[in-house]
């Protein structure tokens, strides 16, 4: 047990909420791997191909509800920043357009 303490704080895991986060993760990998792999057995042995229906819902489902809490959170956090007159920070880094090529339509080319 102190050989696990000793890692957790060596890690960047400060808070057991992050710990809680990283195991439902890493759990949620395994079981996708185990479904895929039933998944593919029930299709050569059986032909049954319902399975790979849970394995859609699986991978979206957690997918679609984390990107909406991350929003929700972005959302909150900007909120209150702005409130107490702070300049919220970024999310993503700021793309610099200016080397970026614009496509123009073939239509729009400028005339000479």
């Amino acid at each position: 047990m102190k050989k696990i303490t000793k890692m957790l704080q060596d890690s960047p895991i400060n808070y057991y909420s992050d710990l809680f986060v990283i195991s439902m993760v890493i759990g949620w990998v395994v079981v996708l791997i185990i479904m895929v792999v039933f998944a593919i057995y029930a299709e050569i042995v059986y032909g049954d191909t319902s399975i790979w229906s849970y394995v859609k819902e699986l991978v979206t489902e957690p997918l679609s509800a984390g990107g909406a809490i991350w929003m929700i959170k972005c959302a909150v956090q900007h909120a209150i920043a702005n409130n107490s007159g702070k300049q919220a920070h970024m999310d993503f880094p700021k793309v610099d357009t200016d080397e970026i090529e614009l496509e123009t339509a073939v239509n729009d080319e400028p005339k000479g």
